[in-house]
C-alpha cells in the first residue's frame, strides 16, 4: 500500500481495510476501493466523486457516499466547533 503526504511517500504492508479503521479516528476515509483519504484535504464534495486541495479527483464507490459524506461533515463540525 502507498501513502502520500504533502512532503513524502511511504509504503507500507497490510490490507486496506485494517488501515481503514486504524485511521478512521484521525479523519481519514475510505472512498473506493483503493483509496483512504484524510478529510483535511477534500476541497469539493460531490455526489460521485471528490477533488483534492491538490486538484486530484477520486472517484466515490457506489456504496461509500453515505459514509464519506458523514465522514466530512463530522470533520467539518469539529474543525468548526471553536470558532464561535
Amino acid at each position: 500500500m502507498k501513502i502520500c503526504c504533502e512532503n513524502e511517500n511511504y509504503e507500507l504492508r497490510g490490507r486496506i481495510s485494517d488501515y481503514e479503521t486504524m485511521l478512521e479516528k484521525y479523519g481519514f476515509v475510505r472512498v473506493n476501493i483503493g483509496f483512504i483519504i484524510n478529510c483535511k484535504y477534500i476541497k469539493i464534495l460531490k455526489t460521485k466523486k471528490i477533488i483534492l486541495c491538490n486538484g486530484m479527483e477520486i472517484n466515490i464507490g457506489s456504496n461509500r457516499h453515505d459514509k464519506v459524506r458523514h465522514a466530512y461533515m463530522e470533520y467539518v463540525r469539529e474543525k468548526n466547533k471553536w470558532k464561535l
